[in-house]
């Protein structure tokens, strides 16, 4: 994917992403997406990297919220720490050694770990959603530019 521009319209509960199919195989493997600095921010507007199994309960994701990053599997605590514009530039949710680890990077070279976690289930049949959502009202819209996805410069 080259990149997409989504606008949030601040209407509560709405959302827009790009999603893989449900074939995504995540073991030994990463999503990555490229997300230019977000310079916006409304409380209640979230944009997100998530992978989601087919029951739909079984998901996980890094997000970002009014300043923050987190990392978070199903409806376990997320895990947050602040967002930096020059450093959380790609994200990344891979599988190695039976982790699954949350990353964020500003070159796609050297990766900086949110949160690391056993795998909490079957990773070989996942969708792979880029997107925003808006938890509650207000004015719209909010850019979100996704520079790219699954592709880096390294």
């Amino acid at each position: 994917m080259n990149g997409a521009h989504f606008d949030q319209s601040g209407i509560p509960t709405s959302r827009c992403w790009l999603a893989s199919g449900h074939g995504y195989d995540l073991v030994n493997s990463h999503a990555v997406a490229y997300i230019p600095a977000i310079a916006t921010s409304k409380p209640g507007w979230t944009t997100f990297l998530r992978a989601i199994s087919d029951n739909v309960t079984d998901a996980m994701l890094i997000d970002w919220d009014t300043g923050n990053i987190c990392a978070q599997v199903r409806s376990d605590a997320a895990v947050c720490r602040a967002y930096s514009p020059t450093a959380d530039l790609y994200w990344r949710i891979g599988e190695g050694n039976g982790m699954v680890v949350f990353d964020t990077s500003a070159d796609s070279v050297s990766w900086t770990p949110i949160a690391s976690v056993p795998v909490p289930f079957p990773l070989t049949a996942l969708e792979i959603q880029i997107g925003t959502e808006a938890t509650t009202s207000f004015a719209g819209p909010v850019p979100l530019v996704v520079g790219s996805y699954n592709e880096t410069p390294n």
